[in-house]
């Protein structure tokens, strides 16, 4: 009988020290919880980013080929000129030509 009055009287003890585990493991689980929070919004911040790389990437490459086109204009305009430039001399050789007739 003493030894069911000692574990009687500790019965509070016991009953303490497993709230006080279970409030530990409770804590232990709200911390993962929160790690894993945490790498999602790592994760979400790195797709973030790469996106943004990804956008910038794109801007440059259009604005590549937006100076490609230009030099391709100005190419084709030089080109033209010359052709003009062609055209006029022949004129003038023709319109001397007939002069010297």
């Amino acid at each position: 009988m003493n030894r069911q009055m000692l574990l009687s009287n500790r019965v509070p003890e016991i009953q303490l020290v497993h709230a006080l585990v279970q409030a530990q493991m409770v804590q232990a689980l709200e911390q993962v919880q929160l790690v894993r929070a945490l790498v999602l919004v790592q994760l979400v911040q790195a797709l973030v980013q790469a996106q943004m790389v990804q956008a910038l990437e794109q801007v440059q490459l259009v604005r590549a080929l937006v100076l490609v086109q230009l030099v391709q204009a100005l190419v084709q305009a030089r080109m033209v000129r010359a052709l003009e430039q062609v055209q006029l001399v022949r004129a003038l050789v023709l319109v001397q030509l007939v002069q010297a007739l």
